[in-house]
């Protein structure tokens, strides 16, 4: 009898640069490589940091291209960029929390119907719908309550 054995073909980005990092020989190297690039620890680390679970390590990077774009590009131009990018580490990570938030928040903010506290709501909201486990999580937490300590803020500067 035929043993059988699994094969699984996948035409993502993800999967393609998870079977170049196959093909190399050094185990350390795919190792790291798939670490770096795919986010995937050794069996041997059976923890994540408080940085990579929630998802900070994206966000800063983004904040970083979006600070350095904003040198080169126009604010609209760079927004786009960003979006491309936030959409492409999503792909490449399974959309964590942080980066959905992000995507949503641009999407909400586009047309400039809603004004900040509305944006943020909405934000919130739908982010709240889609992971609602994710309430406790400080990549939820952290970035809410930064946007409701500049929501309350903005409502002094008004009220003045």
């Amino acid at each position: 009898m035929k043993s059988l054995k699994e094969i699984k073909h996948t035409k993502s980005l993800r999967g393609y640069i998870q079977t170049k990092i196959n093909e190399i020989d050094n185990k350390e190297e795919q190792e790291m490589l798939k670490h770096i690039l795919l986010h995937i620890r050794p069996n041997e680390i059976k923890y994540l940091s408080f940085i990579e679970r929630s998802g900070f390590s994206y966000a800063a990077i983004l904040y970083f291209i979006h600070w350095v774009n904003q040198y080169i590009f126009n604010e609209k131009q760079n927004d786009h960029i960003c979006l491309v990018l936030t959409i492409v580490l999503g792909v490449m990570y399974r959309f964590p929390m942080i980066l959905l938030h992000r995507i949503i928040n641009y999407l909400v903010s586009y047309r400039n119907k809603y004004n900040y506290q509305e944006r943020t709501g909405i934000t919130l909201l739908i982010c709240l719908m889609i992971f609602p486990n994710e309430a406790m999580n400080a990549g939820f937490i952290f970035p809410m309550i930064i946007k409701l300590s500049n929501s309350i803020s903005i409502n002094k500067k008004a009220s003045r």
